[in-house]
This record gives structure tokens, sequence and C-alpha cells, in this order.
């Protein structure tokens, strides 16, 4: 007489290969919203250090020698010089804390290097650009 049905063991063994796909699935969904999560990050950070860029164009009070204005431990704004979200910001739960360095650029008067970047948690983005004294 045939029997019908599964045994025990092929049960056991078939729920074995079903949590093992289930985890590797359930693992590549979290690493997945992780990294959406950092990337999201990333576009609001380089988002506060091109307000800072752009929002130090229009001012004309540039310092005149290489200055260092870090957000962890607040500078006082010279000339209005850096301006905001400097020294940091809060955006969605995340604090965003930023560095502005300016130096003058060798061999060219009246041209600056203003350096912007933006720490959370252990990630950084940087930006930089070329400005003139006005």
């Amino acid at each position: 007489m045939k029997q019908r049905g599964l045994t025990l063991l092929e049960v056991l063994i078939s729920l074995g290969l079903v949590a093992i796909a289930l985890i590797a699935i359930v693992t590549v969904f979290l690493t997945g919203l992780r990294s959406t999560r950092v990337k999201e990050q990333t576009a609001v950070a380089t988002d506060l250090c091109r307000q800072v860029l752009e929002r130090s164009k229009g001012l004309g009070g540039l310092p005149t020698s290489t200055m260092i204005f870090d957000g962890s431990v607040p500078t006082a704004a010279v000339g209005g010089f850096p301006p905001g979200p400097y020294p940091g910001t809060q955006v969605d739960g995340q604090q965003y804390v930023l560095r502005v360095d300016v130096k003058p650029k060798a061999g060219e008067p009246d041209v600056y290097i203003v350096h912007v970047s933006a720490r959370w948690s252990v990630h950084r983005v940087d930006a930089e650009s070329l400005m003139y004294a006005i």
C-alpha cells in the first residue's frame, strides 16, 4: 500500500527553506530602507551646503584671512558671514552640523575659496566654491 502525504522531516525541511528565503528577503528590504534614508540625508546635507554657498555670494563681508567656522563649537559670525543655516539645523529629526572654511586663493587677490561641509551621525558632505570679494 502506498502512503500519501509528507513525512515530518520533509515538512521541517520545507519550513526551514521558506524561513531562510524570508530572512534573505527581509534583509534585502531593510538594507534598501537604510540606503534610502542615507541618500535622503545626503540630499538634505548637500542642500544645506549649497544654501550657505549661495547666501555667501550675496554678502560683501567675506573674511580677508583664513578662517574656520565650526558649527560643533560655534564661532561667532564675522560681518554676517557665514550666513544661515550655519552653525547647523535639524531636519526630519536629524541634526546637521556645518563647518565653513574660508581662505584666500593663492596668487589671486580678492578671490577666496569657501568650503562648506555638513556632518551628521557618521556621514559627511562637502561643497566648495570660489568667491570674489566685493
